[in-house]
């Protein structure tokens, strides 16, 4: 069981693996984002243009950051890379406390997914506080976001989820259309803006 404290960027940056596990690991009191634009202030960040065969990030702890403002709140786990369609990401059984950067330009979730991803499961997550987005997936086939517990910041703005999906960003075609989406069994708490929101969905979306 590692802890990762005070950590000025990233705890553990990623940039290019085929096979990547992150488990039973405490993210304790990372720094804040300052403001200044494309800096990283990230818990577990999955970063560059490589193809991840497996990512699985389960059971760790985020928590307690100390933002002076909490728009500065950093991010848990960022996907900034494509996961090809030979790839598959697994988010299950973190928790989060007082996480989730709300600074425009540099927004991140808890969990943030940014590009194109295959096989994606986020399940069984407890997200308290969080400081924007609760779980933000942009671009994602075979897609399961499930059983997560997400609580808003209640001084949070109203511009943001609790759970965000968007196709906006399908820049680089998978071998398959967007497809097979399904969010369900989640709870949310306190949010001020939408608890659930879709833009751009494909077909095959599934919301139960």
């Amino acid at each position: 069981f590692s802890t990762y404290k005070n950590s000025i960027e990233a705890s553990i940056i990623v940039t290019s693996a085929a096979t990547v596990d992150v488990h039973n690991n405490r993210f304790e009191d990372l720094a804040e984002h300052t403001g200044v634009t494309g800096e990283n202030s990230t818990g577990v960040d999955i970063d560059g243009a490589n193809t991840f065969v497996r990512a699985h990030i389960n059971d760790n702890f985020f928590i307690n950051p100390t933002p002076s403002n909490a728009l500065y709140a950093p991010c848990g786990i960022s996907f900034s890379t494509t996961l090809a369609k030979s790839g598959d990401a697994v988010v299950t059984g973190n928790t989060f406390v007082n996480f989730g950067r709300g600074y425009v330009p540099n927004v991140e979730a808890c969990i943030e997914v940014y590009r194109d991803c295959s096989r994606l499961v986020i399940a069984n997550n407890t997200i308290h506080n969080a400081h924007s987005y609760g779980i933000r997936v942009n671009d994602a086939s075979n897609a399961l976001i499930a059983n997560n517990t997400v609580h808003v910041k209640e001084s949070v703005t109203t511009g943001f989820a609790a759970i965000s999906y968007s196709a906006f960003n399908h820049t680089a075609p998978l071998d398959d259309p967007l497809t097979d989406i399904t969010i369900t069994g989640n709870t949310i708490d306190n949010a001020l803006g939408s608890g659930l929101y879709c833009a751009g969905a494909p077909g095959g979306l599934l919301v139960g």
